[in-house]
């Protein structure tokens, strides 16, 4: 990595904005596919682009004594990512309620994916206290 491919991603992505301002001046029902289409494929560089991340992270946590809490980690991080994206392209395409009910069910699946640290948190501190 020559650390110039945010850069790139981020003129692509400024192409594509003028791209949909012209669009939705012309056709305007064509604007909506063509963001969600655009999301999707930069949505996939973005990923390509932090591959390197995960897996330094992956290294990381399985180094550590977090190993076995190496899938809920990054699974938060999955959903969190998931429903950030969905909640945004709710909102470009005027859902503003919607977008609120993705960031919801992503902070809710979360939160549920974390009770069994909860627990394994809370038979620690029991076994510490007399």
């Amino acid at each position: 990595m020559n650390g110039l491919e945010s850069l790139k991603i981020c003129a692509a992505l400024l192409v594509a904005a003028l791209c949909f301002s012209v669009v939705k001046r012309v056709y305007s029902g064509f604007d909506v596919p063509m963001k969600v289409s655009a999301t999707a494929v930069f949505f996939g560089a973005v990923l390509a682009l932090a591959a390197p991340l995960f897996s330094y992270i992956s290294s990381l946590i399985s180094d550590s004594e977090l190993g076995d809490w190496q899938s809920l980690l990054l699974g938060a991080f999955g959903i969190a990512l998931a429903s950030h994206v969905t909640a945004e392209l709710c909102r470009d395409c005027g859902e503003n309620s919607l977008a609120g009910f993705a960031e919801l069910a992503g902070k809710v699946e979360i939160l549920a994916l974390c009770l069994p640290l909860v627990k394994a948190i809370l038979e620690e501190v029991k076994s510490l206290v007399p």
